[in-house]
């Protein structure tokens, strides 16, 4: 009765007999083409002289919870991304350098490796390759091959939950690398704009000079424009611009005007 048992056993060591003789027997193929093939030996030298960087996710998330249905309805994806590369520009323009460098890197890499098989077809080999060498040649190369990462992505998720957990809310958007690349130069171009505005404010003011401010008080007759106060009034006369410098008005004498504390303070920053 157990007859059965030791054929079955018998059997099975002669499978796993087999299965080493086979597994040395390509063990020792796939070692022979490394040693011998050409191409693999050029390959790995071309891997050599070559550094992608290998830190780039496939994916990147932002979640962001908000504390109001209110503010999940209306949530704009667009606009919070602005906010976020701009709180983060340095992080945003060092991994689309990363990405832009792996890209570049990438196309002279292919075409080197493209030209590595290219000088390989024409040259008159010493090993003979016959068909499984041949297989076992393209396998170990198009594993050898270097494949970094040319692009990623950015999901931005937005949640809300109710105070008492009851209702739960999720919504989120996918963008691209270009998106995301877009959005990076739309905010760089928003701060640029922002820092030229503050510098041309800031050049406007330094206009005002003590001689310049003596012109238009003599001009206008030491009296405000408005109300016609004279300093023996008991008023502050003031040098005001009628268009103001943050509405793109200039420290001209045609925009400027003699007005008092008063009337100056209830102006405001309106244009007449």
């Amino acid at each position: 009765m157990f007859e059965p048992a030791a054929e079955d056993t018998w059997i099975m060591c002669v499978f796993v007999v087999l299965v080493v003789i086979i597994g040395f027997g390509v063990y020792r193929r796939i070692n022979y083409v490394k040693q011998t093939s050409s191409i693999y030996a050029n390959l790995l030298r071309l891997n050599s002289r070559y550094h992608f960087h290998g830190e780039i996710l496939r994916e990147y998330r932002i979640d962001e919870a908000v504390p109001a249905k209110s503010r999940f309805d209306n949530f704009n994806f667009d606009t919070a991304l602005d906010r976020h590369i701009s709180a983060n520009l340095d992080y945003y323009l060092d991994l689309l350098k990363k990405i832009y460098a792996n890209q570049q890197g990438y196309r002279q890499y292919t075409r080197e490796v493209d030209n590595v098989i290219r000088q390989d077809s024409v040259k008159l080999h010493e090993v003979k390759k016959d068909f499984l060498y041949s297989k076992i040649e393209a396998h170990i190369c198009k594993k050898c091959k270097l494949h970094p990462r040319l692009t990623t992505c950015l999901l931005y998720s937005v949640s809300y939950s109710s105070p008492k957990g009851k209702n739960q809310y999720h919504k989120e958007h996918l963008y691209s690398l270009q998106d995301v690349q877009m959005h990076y130069e739309q905010v760089l171009q928003t701060q640029k704009h922002l820092t030229d505005e503050k510098r041309r404010r800031q050049a406007e003011r330094a206009k005002m000079s003590p001689s310049l401010r003596y012109s238009v008080l003599r001009r206008d007759h030491f009296r405000c424009q408005i109300c016609g106060a004279t300093q023996s009034d008991g008023v502050k006369l003031h040098v005001d611009h009628i268009v103001p410098i943050a509405k793109g008005g200039k420290t001209e004498l045609d925009n400027l005007r003699t007005l008092c504390d008063r009337c100056n303070l209830g102006k405001g920053s309106q244009s007449e």
